[in-house]
């Protein structure tokens, strides 16, 4: 996934994916939709060292701050259906 396609899904500025420092602003929401994908990203062997670690942080902030909305969206799951907490 690019940054630009990251970004503009989101509509977020793409001017700032250009920088070194990316914001994504709380709730997270682009992260959650895409936790898989990026955690398989990680998980890929042909990564340098230094991208390994930034993902490394990356997944230990995600696991920090989304752990709770994964466990009430897998709990939604179950029946198909979403609280309102989750829109």
């Amino acid at each position: 996934m690019s940054r630009k396609h990251f970004a503009l899904s989101w509509g977020l500025p793409v001017d700032k994916f250009d920088s070194t420092l990316v914001t994504i602003p709380k709730p997270y929401a682009p992260l959650f939709h895409y936790r898989s994908e990026l955690r398989a990203y990680a998980s890929g062997n042909t990564r340098t060292i230094q991208r390994k670690e930034h993902l490394a942080v990356l997944l230990k902030f995600m696991d920090k701050n989304l752990s709770q909305t994964e466990r009430e969206y897998g709990y939604s799951g179950l029946d198909q259906m979403v609280s309102y907490t989750l829109l």
